[in-house]
Protein backbone atom coordinates (compact mmCIF):
# COMPACT_ATOMS: atom_id res chain seq x y z
CA UNK A 1 0.00 0.00 0.00
CA UNK A 2 3.30 2.42 0.86
CA UNK A 3 4.61 1.50 -2.76
CA UNK A 4 0.92 2.35 -4.37
CA UNK A 5 0.94 6.00 -2.29
CA UNK A 6 4.29 6.96 -3.12
CA UNK A 7 3.88 5.95 -6.33
CA UNK A 8 0.76 7.90 -7.00
CA UNK A 9 2.37 11.03 -5.07
CA UNK A 10 5.63 10.94 -7.12
CA UNK A 11 3.23 10.39 -10.42
CA UNK A 12 1.39 13.89 -9.43
CA UNK A 13 4.33 15.75 -9.00
CA UNK A 14 6.18 14.99 -12.56
CA UNK A 15 4.58 16.52 -14.86
CA UNK A 16 5.24 20.14 -12.96
CA UNK A 17 8.97 19.13 -12.44
CA UNK A 18 9.56 18.59 -16.30
CA UNK A 19 8.46 22.10 -17.20
CA UNK A 20 11.03 23.01 -20.02
CA UNK A 21 12.27 26.56 -20.08
CA UNK A 22 12.71 27.71 -23.73
CA UNK A 23 13.77 31.00 -25.64
CA UNK A 24 10.92 32.29 -27.27
CA UNK A 25 11.57 35.00 -30.26
CA UNK A 26 11.45 35.02 -33.78
CA UNK A 27 13.58 37.33 -35.81
CA UNK A 28 15.41 37.25 -39.26
CA UNK A 29 19.44 35.42 -39.41
CA UNK A 30 21.09 38.47 -40.79
CA UNK A 31 22.13 39.83 -37.51
CA UNK A 32 18.93 39.87 -35.53
CA UNK A 33 18.88 39.34 -31.76
CA UNK A 34 16.60 35.89 -32.74
CA UNK A 35 18.92 35.41 -35.79
CA UNK A 36 21.05 32.10 -36.45
CA UNK A 37 23.75 33.66 -34.30
CA UNK A 38 21.60 34.58 -30.81
CA UNK A 39 23.31 35.58 -27.90
CA UNK A 40 20.51 34.02 -25.08
CA UNK A 41 18.38 36.82 -23.51
CA UNK A 42 17.11 36.36 -20.21
CA UNK A 43 14.08 38.34 -21.38
CA UNK A 44 13.23 36.05 -24.39
CA UNK A 45 13.24 32.90 -21.54
CA UNK A 46 10.12 31.06 -20.51
CA UNK A 47 8.87 28.20 -18.65
CA UNK A 48 6.68 26.45 -20.86
CA UNK A 49 3.24 25.14 -20.25
CA UNK A 50 2.88 21.71 -20.24
CA UNK A 51 1.94 20.64 -24.00
CA UNK A 52 5.29 22.49 -24.43
CA UNK A 53 7.01 19.26 -24.03
CA UNK A 54 10.14 19.98 -26.28
CA UNK A 55 11.74 23.67 -27.08
CA UNK A 56 11.98 24.46 -30.84
CA UNK A 57 13.98 26.04 -33.25
CA UNK A 58 12.62 26.58 -37.21
CA UNK A 59 14.52 28.35 -39.86
CA UNK A 60 13.06 29.71 -42.96
CA UNK A 61 14.76 29.30 -46.36
CA UNK A 62 14.16 33.54 -46.54
CA UNK A 63 16.18 33.58 -43.06
CA UNK A 64 13.47 33.74 -40.44
CA UNK A 65 14.49 32.17 -37.01
CA UNK A 66 11.78 30.96 -34.46
CA UNK A 67 12.54 29.90 -31.02
CA UNK A 68 9.69 28.41 -29.38
CA UNK A 69 8.09 25.79 -26.74
CA UNK A 70 6.58 23.14 -29.08
CA UNK A 71 4.64 19.84 -28.83
CA UNK A 72 5.49 16.92 -30.53
CA UNK A 73 2.36 17.45 -33.02
CA UNK A 74 4.08 20.97 -33.48
CA UNK A 75 7.09 19.29 -34.19
CA UNK A 76 5.64 16.70 -37.00
CA UNK A 77 4.34 19.63 -38.42
CA UNK A 78 7.52 21.99 -38.36
CA UNK A 79 9.29 18.63 -40.00
CA UNK A 80 7.02 18.28 -42.67
CA UNK A 81 7.05 22.09 -43.52
CA UNK A 82 10.64 22.11 -43.56
CA UNK A 83 10.80 19.00 -45.92
CA UNK A 84 8.43 20.77 -48.03
CA UNK A 85 10.53 23.76 -48.05
CA UNK A 86 13.36 22.16 -49.13
CA UNK A 87 12.19 19.75 -52.00
CA UNK A 88 11.82 23.25 -53.83
CA UNK A 89 15.20 24.12 -53.34
CA UNK A 90 14.79 26.08 -49.91
CA UNK A 91 16.98 25.78 -46.58
CA UNK A 92 15.00 25.20 -43.94
CA UNK A 93 15.63 23.53 -40.77
CA UNK A 94 13.35 22.31 -38.22
CA UNK A 95 15.37 21.32 -34.59
CA UNK A 96 14.09 20.35 -31.33
CA UNK A 97 15.67 19.28 -27.82
CA UNK A 98 14.04 18.63 -24.79
CA UNK A 99 16.61 19.82 -22.31
CA UNK A 100 16.45 23.76 -20.64
CA UNK A 101 17.79 26.29 -22.50
CA UNK A 102 18.42 24.07 -25.34
CA UNK A 103 17.23 26.35 -28.46
CA UNK A 104 19.81 28.99 -28.43
CA UNK A 105 22.53 26.93 -30.58
CA UNK A 106 23.02 28.02 -33.86
CA UNK A 107 22.51 24.06 -34.80
CA UNK A 108 20.67 22.22 -32.56
CA UNK A 109 21.36 18.46 -34.68
CA UNK A 110 24.54 18.98 -34.07
CA UNK A 111 24.63 16.65 -31.17
CA UNK A 112 23.38 13.51 -33.33
CA UNK A 113 26.89 13.91 -35.82
CA UNK A 114 28.27 12.81 -32.46
CA UNK A 115 25.67 10.05 -30.82
CA UNK A 116 25.15 8.26 -33.93
CA UNK A 117 28.96 7.10 -34.04
CA UNK A 118 29.34 6.46 -30.38
CA UNK A 119 26.21 4.18 -30.80
CA UNK A 120 27.33 2.18 -33.54
CA UNK A 121 30.71 1.88 -31.50
CA UNK A 122 28.84 0.19 -28.33
CA UNK A 123 26.55 -1.61 -30.56
CA UNK A 124 29.75 -3.12 -32.14
CA UNK A 125 31.06 -3.69 -28.92
CA UNK A 126 28.23 -5.89 -27.85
Amino acid sequence: MKLVLCSVLLLSVLPYSQALDCYICTGSSAGDSCGDLYVPDASTLTTCDTSGDTCSKYKTSAGVVTRACSSVAENALLEVAESLENLFGGGASADECNADMCNSAPVLQMTSVFVVPILAFIYMLF
